[in-house]
């Protein structure tokens, strides 16, 4: 229970709200309403009916007087409770009362507690409670220093000052706006976790019929909580360097002044709460970039790898759209193996290839692993690399991307990803299988010129579209290894492909 001043200011009208990621409480006891039936009796009325053995007077508390006694039930009803006070209520005078339950454990009927709405208002007797509609419905903590009311109805502009609005515990308000309905309080910097309650001032802010407001005045926020920018991809990942290039990055919670960097070059940025656009200038050197996100508060969140940039001409390429591991998901058990397929093209020849290696930090490898060159498929030649995933490294839904490294004899270098996920929802992979193979024609007088179509059914138990590449060997009739076209899906499990 949080403890109210007994010295509450007079003129004040409180009441409760759910302040920023604050979820209401449900089944809690709370003051209704409090009406002067005499110029020194005060009623009560609370929302359910109360247990009379934990009513005692020292449980409420009005500003400037001193309550005398309470007696429960009030004319037959167990939910309302008539105060009766040692001085005399002003007419037309704004009273406010807080019931607090630390002195005898105030507790409903049914059990329920004394919650968070235990505060309201009341005037004098001999006067008329006010009619306005205009209430303080909601608040919210938009930053460290800004708090966003809103009210049921435009209230009076003329009235809306920062003398015109307390905060408790005590924080200084130095400025508000308002627009139609939205009052923004510019305040000193919150204490964070900190339950604060704001207070539209009963006897200062009026409706724009210049009625004062109603005793739903008052409402209570969390302190603004800082929630960490979340980069949730870089588009495109891979980019030529000239010309300059534009990249997005997508995410939420992103931060007006961050900045952002590609390794230690700092980027040109328009920022947005969900979208961040860079542009990469021209000429900017190949290879493999770290994505950096600097926060206004210096804070720096690192995306490795996020971007590869190449130059617009290569004599050798990583072709990553064609690079894949198999299996692609793999565990993080260090036992489990999956093989890194990258291939590599280059107008030179396949000769010309000096070396390809791969960046695997990302999974807490070693910096540069030599692939091992495999077969030639289209002037274009496989490498490939077994692997397993350490258990240091986290399992996600995201791919990670793994930086490739091609170097030609002559030192010209090209860059490239291959992805794998890392993912404890393991399923063991079924091999493909080759159920039918045949040519067409199938006889074939040596020298002719005439088109021969091969065809082969293969089939596959994880799906015709885990299916990646089908190469026909054409070394015994003095050709090289091919890859087959798909022609068409002929079940869920197989596919068609063929080759002229």
């Amino acid at each position: 229970m949080r403890r109210k001043s007994d010295n509450a200011l007079l003129g004040q009208d409180i009441v409760t709200f759910a302040g920023y990621t604050t979820t209401p409480t449900v089944d809690e006891l709370s003051v209704s309403s409090a009406q002067a039936v005499a110029n020194n009796q005060v009623v009560v009325k609370f929302s359910e009916n109360l247990a009379a053995n934990t009513i005692d007077s020292d449980d409420f508390l009005i500003s400037g007087q001193t309550v005398n006694a309470a007696l429960i039930p009030y004319n037959g009803a167990y939910d309302e409770v008539l105060l009766t006070l040692t001085g005399s209520l002003v007419a037309g005078q704004y009273y406010t009362l807080v019931v607090d339950d630390t002195y005898n454990g105030l507790e409903a009927y049914s059990g329920n507690s004394l919650g968070s709405s235990n505060t309201t208002t009341f005037v004098g007797f001999g006067t008329y409670a006010n009619t306005s509609n205009l209430a303080l419905n909601s608040a919210l903590a938009n930053s460290a220093t800004e708090i966003q009311l809103t009210f049921s109805e435009a209230p009076l502009a003329s009235t809306i000052s920062p003398v015109n609005f307390e905060i408790k515990p005590n924080l200084t308000i130095t400025n508000v706006a308002v627009v139609d309905k939205v009052v923004t309080l510019t305040t000193a910097l919150q204490t964070e976790e900190t339950l604060y309650t704001v207070i539209a001032k009963a006897d200062k802010i009026k409706d724009k019929n210049e009625s004062l407001i109603s005793a739903n005045n008052t409402t209570t926020f969390n302190a603004y909580q800082e929630v960490d920018p979340v980069i949730a991809s870089v588009t495109p990942s891979q980019i030529i360097n000239n010309p300059q290039q534009t990249i997005l990055i997508a995410g939420s919670n992103f931060e007006s002044g961050s900045k952002v960097y590609i390794n230690t070059l700092e980027l040109s940025a328009t920022v947005e709460s969900n979208q961040i656009s860079a542009i990469v200038p021209v000429d900017t050197l190949a290879g493999a970039y770290d994505l950096i996100l600097e926060r206004p508060n210096g804070e720096q969140i690192d995306l490795q790898n996020a971007l590869v940039i190449e130059n617009p001409v290569q004599n050798i390429a990583v072709l990553s759209s064609e690079s894949y591991a198999s299996p692609q998901l793999v565990p993080n058990d260090g036992e489990t193996k999956t093989t890194l397929w990258v291939r590599i093209s280059d107008p030179e020849g396949v000769s010309d290839i000096d070396q390809i290696y791969l960046d695997l930090r990302p999974i807490n490898g070693s910096p540069a692993m030599t692939m091992v060159a495999g077969s030639i498929v289209d002037t274009k030649r496989w490498y490939s690399l077994e692997i397993t995933v350490p258990n240091t490294v986290q399992t996600s839904a995201v791919p990670i991307a793994l930086q490739v490294t091609a170097q030609n004899k002559a030192g010209d270098k090209a860059f490239g990803t291959v992805q794998l996920t890392v993912n404890n929802d393991i399923t063991t992979s079924i091999p493909p299988n080759v159920e039918q193979a045949y040519s067409t024609p199938s006889v074939l007088k040596p020298g002719s010129d005439e088109d021969v179509y091969f065809y082969a059914y293969v089939t596959d138990g994880d799906g015709a579209n885990t299916l990646n590449t089908v190469v026909i060997n054409l070394g015994p009739i003095g050709g090289a290894p091919m890859l087959m076209e798909s022609v068409t899906a002929s079940s869920g499990t197989g596919n068609l492909t063929s080759i002229n």
